[in-house]
């Protein structure tokens, strides 16, 4: 991680997921149920694209307290994902051809249309 990173934890988009964060794990470590010293932690880090932190989805985002997130550390290496933009394309749909009659049931209301109907006009 990059200094450039340890910026981006200054930023109040990312002070703004972290209290999120916290209150959506009720400002307790995920692990031990600890309520003090309380960390949010990145559960995985794009490995080919730079990222701050606050741009990372917050469902990656996990409470920790200092000793179990140094713990994890220690003996965990945070995994590693490779970014993929998705890219949508628009499908080059024709409209149908539409027939006289369909034409007109489009305009018809449904009541008219029943009434139609009924009486074989259409």
């Amino acid at each position: 991680m990059g200094n450039y990173y340890h910026k981006s934890l200054q930023n109040k988009k990312w002070i703004e997921k972290r209290k999120l964060v916290l209150e959506r794990d009720n400002n307790k470590c995920t692990i031990c149920g600890n309520t003090q010293n309380l960390c949010v932690h990145h559960t995985f880090y794009w490995s080919n694209k730079y990222c701050p932190a606050y741009d990372y989805p917050i469902s990656s985002l996990i409470t920790l307290c200092s000793s179990c997130h140094k713990e994890y550390h220690l003996n965990c290496e945070t995994p590693k994902k490779t970014y993929v933009k998705k890219v949508y394309k628009k499908k080059n749909k024709r409209k149908p051809i539409k027939s006289k009659r369909e034409k007109l049931l489009d305009k018809l209301s449904p009541k008219d249309l029943k009434n139609q109907l009924r009486k074989n006009k259409v």
